[in-house]
């Protein structure tokens, strides 16, 4: 690798940016440009939903890291949702758990064309990020991919020698990981970087990987001080006790389930138990005095708030650490 700086490609990034593997690619970017270069390159987008072009493209600086941002070619739109509907033989994403056998089979029977159409209207496809790996990549030591999910990852990694590639896979058994069209990409990847023997377990059972190099090394995680419950209770105004909630607050990640529960158990629970919801806010929430959304919290204030709790509740069938 010589003194080239390493190079991590992920869908999204920056501080506001609230993802699994967007935060893991940013924590690990700022551990390592401690010690040697590191160079992101990413998207101009912010919300993963549409992948609408917020942020400027061009080259900046973020805690010690390069960010080059390029801008993606179009948002996703009713085409994506048309044609994944038809892949997954019209069962909800959401509902792949309880379906796991009839989605896919419906996976199989799609053809390679639908697969490559669907996974590039997802999005974020940018033509110039594609291009800059293309001409650029013998500047980086080593090129790092985050997540499989995307085409930064799918179609970016074909534009790179193998040989000098790493996946960071973030994977979990959802619907997408079964396209047929991941079986190549997986096995271009001579280095696999995975958060939990699960994760792992996971990805052998799928991919044909036994010859590639493979390290679980999980995600660190950085405070400023040892959590504080009282701290919570007296900034947010909570006496009561409570169920917590972290983390996107998406019907993908469960939580439209967590909150029907929650509704129908009120009443085997004590009058004052709340249900306290943080993070980024993508679905609409009941008119419920019990049910408490308190919005984006620092870090501090996160562990803060799961010190605080009663219990800490992760109903998302979907996750890889």
């Amino acid at each position: 690798m010589g003194d080239r700086p390493l190079a991590f490609v992920v869908q999204r990034y920056g501080p506001e940016i609230v993802g699994g593997s967007e935060a893991l690619c940013r924590v690990v970017a700022e551990m390592i440009a401690a010690h040697r270069p590191v160079e992101v390159l990413t998207t101009c987008a912010r919300d993963y939903t549409t992948w609408r072009n917020e942020l400027p493209a061009g080259t900046s600086e973020l805690n010690g890291v390069t960010v080059r941002r390029f801008a993606v070619d179009f948002e996703r739109d009713a085409r994506f949702h048309e044609l994944l509907g038809t892949i997954l033989g019209g069962v909800p994403l959401s509902a792949y758990p309880q379906h796991r056998a009839q989605v896919r089979a419906h996976i199989a029977r799609s053809t390679a064309r639908q697969q490559h159409d669907c996974l590039k209207l997802q999005g974020p496809y940018s033509t110039p990020l594609l291009d800059f790996l293309s001409s650029r990549h013998q500047d980086y030591g080593l090129v790092v991919f985050f997540t499989y999910l995307y085409p930064t990852t799918f179609f970016g990694s074909q534009q790179v020698p193998a040989d000098r590639t790493v996946l960071v896979p973030t994977a979990h058994d959802e619907a997408p990981i079964h396209l047929p069209i991941f079986r190549s990409m997986f096995a271009r990847f001579p280095a696999y970087i995975f958060l939990t023997p699960e994760e792992k377990q996971l990805v052998e059972r799928t991919f044909a990987v036994e010859g590639a190099l493979q390290a679980t090394i999980g995600m660190p995680v950085a405070l400023e001080g040892l959590p504080d419950p009282e701290r919570f209770r007296q900034k947010y105004g909570v006496r009561e006790p409570f169920l917590l909630y972290a983390g996107r607050i998406d019907s993908s990640k469960g939580c439209e389930e967590l909150v029907r529960y929650f509704g129908a158990a009120q009443h085997h629970l004590p009058p004052e138990v709340e249900l306290i919801l943080i993070g980024q806010l993508a679905m609409d929430l009941p008119t419920d005095r019990r049910v408490r959304y308190l919005g984006l919290l620092p870090e501090q204030d996160k562990a803060d708030a799961m010190a605080a709790a009663s219990l800490l509740v992760n109903p998302s069938p979907f996750e890889s650490f």
